[in-house]
C-alpha cells in the first residue's frame, strides 16, 4: 500500500512539473552539472560524486547518475571490536524538476535504481540491488541572474534489498531514510 501512495505522489509532482507553462530562460541551471555529497542511507555514513545531464522536456527532467563510498558499521567477528566497513554505492535516475521561485530555489524528486557492491567482511553476496526515492531542494548560486551551482538538500528512503550474510542475525545494511547534502556546479 506504501508503494502505491509514494507512487502516486511522484507522479503528481512529475505531472505538477511538467504541466507550468512558465518558461525560463537557457540557464546554466539547465545545463549538465557535477555534484559533490555527502549522505546517510538508513545510518550509513557515505560521501560521493554525481554527474547530471542537461535538462530536457520543457527543462523539468534529467537523469542523475552517481557513485557514493558508504560505511557500513558493525561488530567485527574476529575481533568483537565495532569497526566501519566500506562498500560502494551506485544508482541511476530521472530528476523532475519545478520552475525556480525568485531566480533562487527549485524543488525536485529524483527517483531510480541502485546497486551496491557489498563488503567481503561482511557479504558474500557480489551485488545488491535496490531503488530509492528522494524530494529534495536547491539554492542556487547566481551572479547577475544567472545560476552557475547550487547547495541541495535531499531526504526520501532508500532499500537495498540484501543483508550482511556473514554477520550474526544478518542484518539488513543500506535500508531506511536517506539523507544528502551538498553543492552542484552547472557548466
Amino acid at each position: 500500500m506504501r508503494l502505491l501512495q509514494t507512487l502516486f505522489i511522484l507522479l503528481l509532482f512529475f505531472s505538477i512539473s511538467l504541466a507550468q507553462n512558465e518558461t525560463e530562460p537557457n540557464e546554466k541551471k539547465s545545463n549538465i552539472s557535477l555534484g559533490l555529497q555527502m549522505s546517510s542511507f538508513g545510518g550509513d555514513f557515505g560521501w560521493g560524486i554525481h554527474l547530471t545531464s542537461p535538462y530536457f522536456a520543457k527543462e523539468r527532467l534529467a537523469v542523475r547518475v552517481s557513485a557514493q563510498y558508504h560505511y557500513y558499521e558493525h561488530i567485527d567477528t574476529a575481533t568483537s571490536n565495532n569497526t566501519w566497513s566500506p562498500y560502494w554505492v551506485f544508482d541511476l535516475g530521472f530528476v523532475s524538476a519545478s520552475t525556480t521561485i525568485k531566480d533562487f530555489i527549485r524543488l525536485y524528486s529524483h527517483n531510480g535504481a541502485v546497486f551496491a557492491l557489498p563488503n567481503q567482511n561482511f557479504s558474500d553476496k557480489p551485488i545488491a540491488f535496490g531503488a530509492f526515492s528522494k524530494l529534495g531542494i536547491e539554492l542556487m548560486f547566481n551572479a547577475e541572474k544567472k545560476a552557475w551551482g547550487s547547495y541541495y538538500i535531499e531526504g526520501g528512503w532508500i532499500g537495498i534489498f540484501s543483508v550482511a550474510d556473514k554477520l550474526p542475525t544478518k542484518p539488513i545494511y543500506g535500508n531506511g531514510f536517506v539523507v544528502s547534502t551538498g553543492v552542484r556546479w552547472y557548466f
